[in-house]
């Protein structure tokens, strides 16, 4: 069972039982009852874009060269949010390697070029 369906299970309304004993029960945690989720907000949702952009046009950029980019588009965002954005937008196989070996998968994906041998080797 998900802990959304047991988390559906609690009654607030039941005399019998405690909240606390009934979230023991269903092995979920007390405060998960009152947590609400914040959801991503216009501005927010621009900027992971704008990075996506970014990364896209150079994909050897890290974090703190799009957050030096970022201005010259009108964007302002550190390098540790820019760091956390980038999680959230590239898959975490792309962001963590070579910036030459995705260029080279972006492209070879994309149809622009073939891939090319880096240092004699083959990059697939």
């Amino acid at each position: 069972m998900s802990p959304s369906e047991r988390k559906a299970l609690i009654n607030a309304d039941q005399t019998d039982l405690s909240l606390t004993k009934q979230c023991k029960l269903l092995k979920i945690s007390r405060s998960s009852l009152y947590y609400t989720s914040v959801g991503v907000n216009a501005e927010t949702l621009e900027l992971m874009n704008e990075i996506d952009r970014v990364f896209t046009k150079y994909p050897f950029f890290g974090s703190r060269q799009i957050a030096a980019y970022l201005p010259r588009n009108g964007f302002h965002a550190g390098r540790h949010r820019v760091r956390r954005l980038i999680g959230m937008v590239i898959p975490p196989f792309l962001a963590g390697c070579d910036g030459r070996i995705h260029a080279a998968i972006f492209s070879f994906i994309a149809g622009v070029m073939p891939p090319m041998p880096i240092f004699g080797r083959s990059l697939l």
